[in-house]
Parts: structure tokens; C-alpha cells; sequence
């Protein structure tokens, strides 16, 4: 439903504030017009339907003054007038000839009594905003209520709820700069601040600088606050601005309302205001309450540098001097899984941050020794009889939903840095303990199905192979680069150093096995036992020697032979002889 004053309405109000001439409202007309949008904007130069469709005519009956710029004009259509339909309403001057107000509404049936059925009684209301109007039609009472007047006690229940937010929130006071005169950069004029407050408890609030010009010094800005309504009947507080050398008090107009009035600065100069406002409201009152001296509620008298027990079972705790500690009955009383920490934050905030849902940022400083830091410690007792299928000390379960994660660190270990002439002796990223175990597993790293293991730097087994220790690769593969202990280039058996020993192999050579420098022999091959020789190379040579059976050419490996006969004078066949003999292959029992 829409209402509008029209151009013509506008004219006529001006024109007789103008001639200092009384203003006459005095017909409603009611119309059916077809076609017609109740929710569409009015053109605020329509005029009157045309005659077929105007259903009804009749006097406005009565008037009322809300206040000096809006007043309200009703009548009535009792049960014996009509039947009609109307959807448009207008507001007419018949002594001007003028339509002052336009009303367009959805269809409305207006019935009459008739034998065994009641005709409905309307009434219809123009509430009219215009600067003065109310002097200007000479209109002096208040509006009435038809039928029952709530003004009394409307107004009580205004007053009540402004006692109350005095007494809540205190009289008369401002929040941070609301209402706050500031002097501006134009010479002799000031500015009061937006913002709000409470006079004598009415809200105020302020949209925008309210600019002061003064002439004068010293002078005294008050703001002027009293409750009023408008044309739609949305009653809130008013505020206005009064700027004087003298005193004011809270006073009552011509009109009946009650104004509230605060004296908000003095000015005694150009540059320099002094301000009076309060802006200690119910907050500041309250801390001003808690920290008071010897207060109970003393702010500063509360130790938060003792320790801090959450839970159902009192201050027992398994720790030594924690500040939070958690000592809580987790049982059948709530289902599901139980967590003495969790962080449920919602993270949406723009640009290249970081979030941790826990952060170590602890500083040790002085001359002392420690032990150890622990940022995290695990030291979980597990005093069931019954069976824990599975013990974590850490899990990582995350979920990507949507969008790209470049990299996931299950775990992220750091190097330490070392500033000025700080000293690391010694820096494991990752240190296991020997693990042990009941059932024949006991491994210190697992990795479970395809995925591959990467190892840029080097892999030392510090404690060496023992004779049951097996480092096995899947079938018809061959190891990489593999190194145990120390070795200056992977890839070379010639690049060895002392005391050191290495598996190398590739798609043409196949697997090689070599060591360092020893005191008896660079390289000795041994029997699975490690009770028999094998082969060996004395130290410092490149000479091999085998103890063992040996077979050429596929042949099976047979013990050194011995070989007879005479050898005459056959010059080749004796140094054949003496050669095979030297390298081992044959005994030379032959004779000249």
C-alpha cells in the first residue's frame, strides 16, 4: 500500500503559509479504478479519477495534532454506507479545489446491513507530514484512538522503559566520542561527533558532524533530547542542539512534551573546549567497581599465576607443576570418543597467514643447566586389564575437501639455526629408541604398501650387520647406490676409505661388494658361519686368494689337482707345469 502528498497538495500548504491563511482539508473521496497496482510508486501529480469511477464521497470527521509537523484526518464509513468496491483513496480540499493525498490500497468491499446481515463499519486515516502544519490547519487536539485511548498508557510505558535505561545504563552518558564538540579547521566554528548516548536515558544517537557557529565567548552547547513520533506512527527519540551563555533545565513545551537537556562542552576560544560529557557508562562503572581499593572484586587481587584444575576429580594430577590441569572421569556417561583439547575454529581470514592449533613459543634464558624441553611429551599409562588394539603417540588424519594443496608434511621437521656463538654438539631430526617387543615384531619404521622412501643424504648403519641381518631387495632387482657406514663418493669402489665397506650395483655390473683398508686383508669373503675364508685380497694388494675348491668354465669345483708323469725334455710343458703349479691350480708331481 502506498501513500503520497501530491505536488498540487505541496503547493497549496506553502502558498497559505505564505498568506498566513488558514489551511482547509475537508472531503474523502473513494474510488474503484481498474487495473490498478496498489504496489507500484504514485505519481505525485495525479489527480482525480474521473467521475465513473468515484464510488463514494463524505466529510473528513475527525482531526488530530500529533505533534506541530504531522496531523491525522479520519472519517468513518459506517455499516449503512455503500455497497461498493474501492481500491484508491484521496484526501480533498474542496474550498481549493485541490487533491492533497493519494492512497492506493488492494480491493476493499464496503457491505451494508440488510435484513439478517450486518453491514462492516471502515475507518480510514491520512496522517499528513508538513513543516508547521499543524498551526497552519489550525488543528489542536489530540488524535483519538477510536473507541479506546491507549495514550496514557503508552505514554507510562515510555517513561518506565526510560527510568529503567537510566538506572541500567546511567543517566547521562556518551559512548567514546559520540556527541564530543571538537573545534573545526574554519575559525569560530565546531562540530559535534557522530555516535551515541543516553540523556537522562533516552538513546541518542547521531549520524552526522553537526556543525556549530559561535561569535562569540565563552558559551556553553547543550543537546535538547525528547521523545516524538511521525507519520507512520515511529515514535523515537529527537535531538537538537542549543548553543547559549546561561543555564538550561529539563522544561516541557507548548505542546506537553517533556525535553531532557545536557550540557554537553564549553567553549571558552576559538581552539579550546573544554568537555563535559560522561563517558563512564554501566562497563566502566563495573571495572571502575571490581578494581576499587581493597575491593572484593579487585581485578589485580586475582592470581592468575597459580594453577588452574579443570574436571571432576579435583586437583590430582600426574604431573609435576603444570598451570592447566585436566583431571576428568571419562565413562559411559557420554558416548563416542573423548578429547581433553579441541580446537573447532573456523579459519577464513584473507592474505598469507599461518594457523596452529597449538603453539610452543616458550623462552628459556639465564645461566642454568636443563635436562631437557619437551614442547610435547607423551606418557600415556595404560593400567587396563583389558586389550588396546591400537597405541598412537601422534596421528595425522587430515581432509582436503576442495582446492590445491601444494605439499603435506605428515611431520616437518626443521634445522635448528645457530645465532651468534650458540653450539648444536649433535642434531637427530628423528631419534628412536631400540624398540622391543612380545610377538617378534618390533621395528622402528614401518612403511606399508607402494609408497616409495626417499633418502637424499646418507644412510649409516653406525652399529654394523650382524651375521643374521639381511638387507634384502624384490626379486630380479638390483640395489642402487647403497652405502653402510662411511664412503667419500657413492658409485665408485675406487673412491673407499678406511674402515668402510659398500653394496653397489647396476643393469651391466651387476652386484659389487667391497671394503676399506684392513690390517690383514682389504676384502674377505666368508662362509655364512663366518668360520672359513671364502676369498681374500692381502692388504695393500690387488691379488686375490681363494680357499676354496674351485670349478672353471661351468665345471664343478673339485680340490687341487695333482699331476704326474714325465715331462722329458719338453722345455713348454715343464714351464706349463711350474706356472699352474705357482698359481695354485695343480701340485706338480711330475718327472724329468
Amino acid at each position: 500500500m502506498a501513500q503520497v502528498i501530491t505536488i498540487a497538495g505541496e503547493r497549496l500548504f506553502a502558498l497559505k503559509a505564505q498568506n498566513n491563511e488558514q489551511l482547509d482539508i475537508d472531503t474523502f473521496i473513494f474510488s474503484n479504478v481498474p487495473g490498478q497496482d496498489p504496489n507500484a510508486t504514485i505519481d505525485r501529480n495525479e489527480g482525480l479519477p474521473p467521475v465513473a469511477q468515484r464510488v463514494h464521497q463524505q466529510i473528513v470527521q475527525q482531526v488530530g495534532r500529533i505533534n506541530d509537523n504531522v496531523v491525522v484526518y479520519s472519517t468513518v464509513l459506517d455499516s449503512v454506507t455503500g455497497p461498493f468496491d474501492f481500491n484508491w483513496v484521496g484526501l480533498y480540499s474542496s474550498a481549493n479545489q485541490t487533491l492533497i493525498a493519494v492512497s492506493h490500497i488492494p480491493n476493499v468491499s464496503k457491505t451494508i446491513t440488510v435484513p439478517g446481515t450486518a453491514g462492516n463499519t471502515l475507518n480510514r486515516n491520512f496522517g499528513i507530514e508538513y513543516s508547521g502544519i499543524a498551526d497552519l490547519a489550525g488543528i489542536t487536539v489530540q488524535p483519538e484512538t477510536w473507541q479506546l485511548d491507549f495514550t496514557a498508557r503508552l505514554s507510562g510505558m515510555d517513561e518506565l522503559t526510560r527510568q529503567l535505561a537510566a538506572d541500567m545504563n546511567g543517566k547521562d552518558w556518551f559512548i567514546d566520542d559520540g556527541f564530543k564538540v571538537v573545534p573545526r579547521s574554519t575559525t569560530n566554528t565546531f562540530k559535534v561527533t557522530p555516535g551515541a548516548g543516553y540523556v537522562s536515558g533516552l538513546r541518542v544517537e547521531l549520524k552526522q558532524d553537526h556543525i556549530l557557529t559561535l561569535q562569540y565567548y565563552p558559551q556553553f552547547v547543550y543537546v535538547d533530547v525528547w521523545f516524538d513520533g511521525d507519520a507512520s506512527s515511529k515514535w523515537a527519540p529527537k535531538t537538537a542542539f542549543t548553543v547559549t551563555n546561561g543555564e538550561m533545565d529539563d522544561y516541557i513545551d507548548v505542546n506537553g512534551k517533556q525535553h531532557y537537556v545536557f550540557k554537553l562542552a564549553r567553549i571558552t576560544a576559538a581552539d579550546v573546549v573544554e568537555d563535559l560529557r560522561n563517558t563512564n557508562g554501566l562497563r566502566q562503572e563495573i571495572d571502575t567497581h571490581i578494581n576499587k581499593q581493597a575491593g572484593a572484586h579487585k581485578v589485580s587481587s586475582i592470581e592468575f599465576d597459580k594453577r588452574f584444575d579443570v574436571g571432576n576429580r579435583g586437583a590430582e594430577t600426574n604431573s609435576s607443576d603444570p598451570m592447566i590441569n585436566v583431571n576428568r572421569n571419562v565413562n559411559d556417561e557420554i558416548s563416542g570418543n573423548g578429547h581433553c583439547f579441541s580446537d573447532s575454529s573456523l579459519v577464513n581470514r584473507a592474505g598469507d597467514i599461518s594457523y596452529a592449533c597449538y603453539d610452543a613459543r616458550i623462552i628459556v634464558e639465564g645461566e642454568n643447566n636443563y635436562g631437557h624441553f619437551a614442547p610435547f611429551q607423551n606418557g600415556m599409562l595404560y593400567d587396563s586389564v583389558g586389550t588396546l588394539s591400537i597405541m598412537y603417540g601422534y596421528v595425522d588424519v587430515p581432509v582436503i575437501n576442495n582446492g590445491v594443496v601444494v605439499k603435506r608434511y605428515g611431520a616437518y621437521i626443521g634445522d635448528v639455526p645457530r645465532n651468534n656463538d650458540a653450539e648444536l654438539t649433535a642434531n637427530y631430526g628423528i631419534w628412536i629408541a631400540e624398540q622391543t617387543s612380545d610377538g617378534g615384531q618390533a621395528w622402528a619404521i614401518v612403511t606399508k604398501g607402494s609408497s616409495k622412501s626417499l633418502f637424499e643424504g646418507k644412510i649409516i648403519a653406525q652399529g654394523g650387520l650382524s651375521a643374521s641381518d639381511k638387507i634384502d631387495a624384490p626379486s630380479g632387482q638390483i640395489f642402487g647406490n647403497f652405502v653402510i657406514d662411511q664412503k667419500a663418493t657413492v658409485g665408485s669402489l675406487t673412491s673407499l676409505v678406511g674402515g668402510e665397506w659398500a653394496l653397489e650395483g647396476s643393469s651391466s655390473v651387476g652386484l659389487r661388494v667391497a671394503v676399506g683398508v684392513g690390517s690383514t686383508s682389504d676384502f674377505a669373503l666368508m662362509t655364512q658361519d663366518l668360520s672359513q675364508f671364502i676369498m681374500t685380497v692381502p692388504t695393500g694388494t690387488k691379488n686375490i686368494k681363494y680357499h676354496g675348491s674351485v670349478g672353471f668354465n661351468g665345471a664343478t669345483p673339485i680340490a687341487k689337482p695333482s699331476i704326474t708323469g714325465s715331462r722329458g725334455g719338453n722345455i713348454a710343458i715343464a714351464s706349463l707345469l711350474t706356472s699352474l703349479s705357482n698359481m695354485g691350480l695343480i701340485s706338480d708331481n711330475t718327472t724329468a
